[in-house]
Parts: C-alpha cells; structure tokens; sequence
C-alpha cells in the first residue's frame, strides 16, 4: 500500500513597515511688485497731439510723493523718449521735460511732435529711488502727423476803387510778477523753545497745489528743509536726505523733538514735478533751541513773632531796627502789615520825633 506522505509547508509572514513622507511647510513669498502699460498699445498709431499713458500696478501701494523709502508703496515715474534711469539709490530721473514723478496710474504727454515716441513707466520708492530690482515698462508707438485742410481763395480785381482806412491797435502787454517766498516765523536769531518748531512761511505770485503731475507756470508745493543747503539743480528734484526735507502742499510745517542749538530752517517754491522753478525762489533762517528747563522749586519755612501792644506803653521793636530812618520806610506810608504810626491813643504826633528818641522808647528790652 503505497503511503503518500503530505509535507507541510510553513510560509512565514514578514509585516511590511509603512513608508511616511514629510512634505516640508509651504513657505509663503508676497508676490514681487508689477507694472504694465495697458495704453497706448505697442505699435499703435495715435492721432496728433497729447497721449495719455495708462498703467496697471500689482503689488504695489501708490501713496503721495515725498517721505522715506517703506517696502512695497511709492509713486510712478513716466519717461519720454529716454532709457529708464535704474541706478540704486540714485533718483531715477531724467532730463526736464522728459520724465514725470506722478502718484496716479495715468499721465499725459502733450504737444508731441509726428513720429516714432517711446513711452517707459517705472514704479519708484517714496524718495524717487529704483525698487529692487527696478520694476519698469516700455511701449513705442506712432504719432501721426497733424491733417492740414487746403483753401483755395479767389480774387477777383474790384470795379471800385476804394481808399481803405488804417486802425492801429496797441495792446498793452502785462508781465506777470515773480514767485517769492519769505519766512513768517520762527525770526531769524531768536532763540526757540525745546521740543517742536513749527515753520511758517508766506508765499506770494505763486498756487500751492497738492504734489504731482506735469510743471505748470505759477503753482506748485513747498520743500521744507532742516539743517542742509537747499537744492537748487535745474530739472532735478529738490529734494535732500531722508528725515531732512518735507514736501508739503500747505504754509507750514513742524519739526519735532529738536536737539538743543542751532538751527537752520529752509524753504524751496517747486514745481508739481518736484523740480526747482526758474530761477529757484528760496529763504532760510537760523534759530537756537533752547536747552529743555529743569524747575525746582525751594520752600522756605516762614517764622512768625508776635509782639503784645499794652496801651499807653511804646512798643518794644527788635534791636535789628536801626532807628528812626528805617522805621519810617514801613510806617509812614504804611506798608502793611506795618501800622501808620503813631498809633491811637499813642500821642503826641510822632512825625517830630528825633532818632534818639525813637530808639530811647523802642527799642530794648
């Protein structure tokens, strides 16, 4: 009988471990600053005349010119027909009349002569510095030429002769006065109190505006200085070191926690674009600030003597009272709490009385 032998087969089980991945926290980066022109187009024709430049800002705060660079606001800066200035640290502006330091995402360019024009855009920081990296657009378009309408005339040769008359007409031509500026107060060399000063000024022939826009004749802000020498540099803005300048459309402006000493307080008339006018109008002053004053205040302990009056008995003064002379100076008039003497019922009038005298009855214990 054949025996069929079954082996069995152990099959051992391994457990298999489970793999883990760690997916690393996502780091969160704010989106870098943008801008684009969204008109005029890239090769577009636009008619004579004055081009508008709209821009689109990303990321970006748009806030007043002026003050001290802050991360992710500032203004924009338009350019015509030159290579965007992009030094760091360095004012990103150009030749007058070819740039434009406005806070708003439109500008305009007008009078621009037919042809090929270039217009740049750059978002700048508050002190008209390059952003890093600097943030800039460029689009060419062309301006067309302006349409002329021909006339024809004819003439026709008169069957009258006539003598014409001749009118002269003078026009009287007005010259409009200069800007000026002068310094209303602090005065120049007084002395001030410690803390904040405020600058006053009058301007005269001239608009104050709020800051921006293209320069226009006769009306633009004030720069206020602290402490420099007033930039002047024709087609650059007026503008010094942070913390030194204020560009403010108003009559006054204060400046706070001043350290003890001389000081020298300017003011600049500059045009919308920051620029200096033509010639420059300034004025300045120097004060002193006072040291701040430390008050203290001594008590000093009052003593009071009381003196018994017996009627009809002279009054017992202290020998410190030299006499008659310097009795008088209380008594006569009488200087309170002095009595005018004599006082009643002393009698008889005391106004003869010699010195001898007085000190004989008053003086003593």
């Amino acid at each position: 009988m054949a025996v069929v032998v079954v082996a069995a087969v152990s099959v051992g089980l391994v457990g298999c471990k489970k793999a883990t991945t760690t997916t690393p926290a996502a780091t969160t980066t704010a989106a870098a600053p943008a801008v684009r022109i969204t008109s005029p187009a890239a090769g577009a024709t636009v008619p004579a005349g004055s081009v508008t430049v709209n821009i689109e800002a990303s990321n970006f705060q748009i806030v007043p010119v002026g003050g001290t660079a802050a991360a992710g606001q500032g203004h924009v800066h338009y350019y015509l027909d030159v290579t965007i200035p992009t030094a760091a640290g360095q004012p990103a502006v150009s030749a007058a009349g070819t740039y434009k330091a406005v806070p708003a995402t439109t500008a305009t360019w007008d009078n621009l002569a037919p042809g090929s024009h270039t217009f740049g855009v750059q978002l700048v920081n508050n002190n008209h510095t390059p952003l890093s990296p600097p943030v800039t657009a460029t689009v060419t378009v062309t301006v067309a030429a302006a349409t002329t309408t021909a006339t024809t005339t004819t003439t026709r040769p008169p069957t009258t002769t006539t003598t014409a008359a001749t009118t002269t007409t003078t026009v009287a031509t007005t010259t409009a006065a200069a800007p000026a500026v002068r310094i209303t107060s602090p005065a120049a060399g007084v002395t001030v109190t410690a803390g904040s000063v405020t600058v006053n000024i009058e301007a005269s022939n001239f608009q104050i505006v709020p800051a921006g826009g293209a320069a226009a004749a006769g009306q633009g802000h004030v720069h206020y200085y602290l402490d420099v020498t007033i930039p002047t540099a024709a087609g650059q803005p007026a503008v010094s070191a942070a913390g030194t300048y204020k560009a403010v459309p108003a009559t006054s402006a204060t400046w706070d926690n001043l350290a003890p000493g001389s000081h020298t307080f300017g003011v600049q008339l500059v045009n919308n674009n920051h620029t200096p006018l033509s010639p420059p109008v300034t004025a300045a002053v120097t004060v002193t600030v006072a040291a701040a004053t430390t008050t203290t205040t001594t008590t000093t302990p009052t003593t009071t003597t009381t003196t018994t009056t017996t009627p009809g008995v002279p009054r017992r003064l202290p020998a410190s009272h030299a006499g008659r002379d310097v009795c008088r100076v209380c008594h006569e008039t009488p200087v309170p709490p002095a009595p005018k003497f004599p006082v009643p019922p002393r009698t008889p009038d005391h106004t003869a009385f010699t010195d001898a005298l007085c000190k004989s009855c008053h003086l003593g214990p």
